[in-house]
């Protein structure tokens, strides 16, 4: 469920004060962000911030119910969910992932259709450096093992050593990923250096980005399929071994992520 409840909430780490300023400021958070890979122009900004905020008022309306409808499920069953339950869930979540950046086409495409040969150039060169950056193993698994502890406090000597054999019995499919958004980036550069796109064209790079699982080819999806279904096989086995302290912790963690979400749902956009 540490997927799940990622989706929930991306910004726990933050002062509960500011989860409503948060909310209501995430487009020129958003822009910052995307200006650390690509210089706009300001007309490009307005464009952008305008898009995006039609994108917040849909997410405010439409996907954090659904945020809420799944706490709820967690809050009232996660002691007893099965591996059925906990996969259908999952699938509810990776669902409204590609809801949610197909969601997001008619604001990313457009600008990124936009960007001059200069800015093309610079984008692409910057998402090939972050994605080139590599973490030794020890410091992937010592990330893995934060997240767990975030929402459970202190893990024992077993249950670390239990997150850290998962890591590396899923790392085939973390490699076959990595060589996948190789391929959708060499894609997505080649329709980019194109003056101008049909409106074919302007479909297939919606495609790449939105990296739906209908167009995905069938091993790669079963591939991703298969590593839910062992994230899950984890996270069953990791809940048999909670003490009675990490279970409270768990449910504390639950309600923070309740509060925020109210935060969310109240913020004025």
């Amino acid at each position: 469920m540490s997927k799940i409840v990622t989706v929930l909430l991306l910004i726990l780490s933050l002062t509960a004060c500011m989860y409503e300023t948060i909310y209501k400021n995430a487009d020129r958070l958003v822009l910052n962000k995307l200006e650390d890979f690509v210089t706009l122009t300001r007309s490009q900004e307005e464009v952008f911030l305008k898009g995006f905020h039609q994108l917040q008022l849909r997410h405010q309306a439409h996907y954090l119910p659904m945020y809420s409808s799944w706490l709820k499920t967690i809050e009232a069953d996660w002691l007893t969910m099965d591996k059925k339950q906990i996969f259908k869930l999952s699938q509810q979540v990776r669902g409204h992932w590609y809801d949610l950046i197909q969601d997001a086409g008619p604001v990313l495409v457009p600008l990124l259709v936009s960007l001059d040969q200069k800015q093309r150039k610079q984008l692409i060169s910057n998402i090939k450096g972050e994605m080139g950056k590599y973490k030794s193993r020890n410091e992937r698994i010592e990330n893995s093992l934060e997240r767990f502890e975030d929402a459970l406090g202190k893990l024992n000597i077993q249950q670390k050593a239990m997150i850290s054999r998962h890591y590396d019995n899923v790392a085939f499919y973390r490699e076959v990923q990595v060589l996948h958004n190789q391929k959708r980036l060499s894609k997505i550069e080649a329709l980019l250096q194109r003056r101008l796109l049909t409106e074919a064209e302007m479909e297939e790079l919606t495609r790449y980005i939105v990296n739906s699982p209908n167009d995905l080819p069938a091993h790669i999806e079963q591939q991703r399929v298969q590593r839910i279904v062992n994230q899950i096989d984890l996270l069953i086995s990791l809940r048999s071994t909670l003490s009675t302290d990490q279970q409270a912790a768990f449910v504390d963690y639950l309600k923070d992520l309740e509060y925020i979400l109210a935060e969310f749902n109240g913020a004025k956009l």
